[in-house]
């Protein structure tokens, strides 16, 4: 009787293709390994996601309004021994640590300019912020704490370094306008700004010295001024920062002085 071979013979056709697929594969793998090496194709593909242009994707996120930005956990130490310590009756200042007050930051770039001949981008950023509720022990504007007054506790020691004609003057206009060193305000006047009757004088008088008229933490951290920035925006010096206000450097650290530029 005479042999089935046609199991065989279709086993071995499976095995002849499944090896020629694997040499194309590998030869395939091979050669775009050997021109990876040439090119670096990521590279060029991430070149090309991120360059800008209109209608692209980092040009859309850089014109979007009100960009959902980092969480900012802000706590308060509340000063529970404030008369006795400025009687003399305590000798350290006893604190509790009141918080969080949470608050997130909103990113805007205005006025988006995007100039592709010269290859430039310009925009104004602002950050503005949004209290979060769900985050935060309560609404700030509901919880009292006695803090110290920064803005007096600054004033005087800036006014140490001056004549004891001059110390002795502060202090007789601090008195005079009942500026105390402890006092106690709501939470939220601490962090955007409280009414301090030595800084109102000063801005009223002297209004190039002190710029503003009320004095909060997080008021004074956001407040810069507005600031335009001019960055690059080719492959070659994206988001390098090239000029500031229409300068090439600071002048707050002797950029406007030729010879140290």
């Amino acid at each position: 009787m005479k042999p089935n071979n046609n199991g065989c013979e279709g086993l071995g056709k499976t095995t002849s293709s499944r090896l020629t697929l694997c040499m194309v594969l590998g030869s395939l793998l091979i050669v775009v390994g050997a021109l990876s090496l040439v090119n670096n194709s990521l590279h060029i593909i991430a070149k090309y996601l991120t360059r800008m242009s209109p209608g692209t994707m980092f040009y859309d996120i850089l014109n979007q309004p009100n960009i959902p930005g980092a969480y900012v956990h802000t706590y308060i130490f509340n000063v529970t021994n404030g008369d006795k310590f400025l009687s003399g009756e305590d000798h350290n200042l006893k604190v509790e640590e009141v918080g969080p007050f949470t608050y997130q930051e909103l990113r805007t770039n205005q006025d988006f300019e995007l100039d592709e001949e010269a290859g430039v981008m310009r925009y104004t950023p602002n950050i503005t912020t949004r209290f979060i509720p769900e985050l935060s022990i309560a609404d700030p504007k509901d919880v009292n704490v006695t803090v110290p007054n920064i803005a007096m506790l600054a004033m005087t020691s800036y006014i140490s370094s001056f004549p004891s004609w001059s110390r002795a003057t502060f202090n007789l206009l601090a008195n005079r306008l009942n500026s105390k060193s402890m006092m106690e305000v709501d939470v939220y006047s601490y962090l955007w700004g409280y009414k301090e009757p030595l800084i109102q004088l000063v801005h009223t008088a002297l209004p190039g010295w002190i710029t503003f008229a009320k004095m909060g933490i997080l008021d004074r951290l956001y407040d810069s001024g507005k600031v335009r920035l001019e960055l690059g925006a080719k492959n070659e010096d994206k988001f390098l920062i090239k000029k500031i206000n229409g300068e090439g450097g600071l002048t707050e650290i002797g950029y406007a002085d030729p010879s140290r530029r």
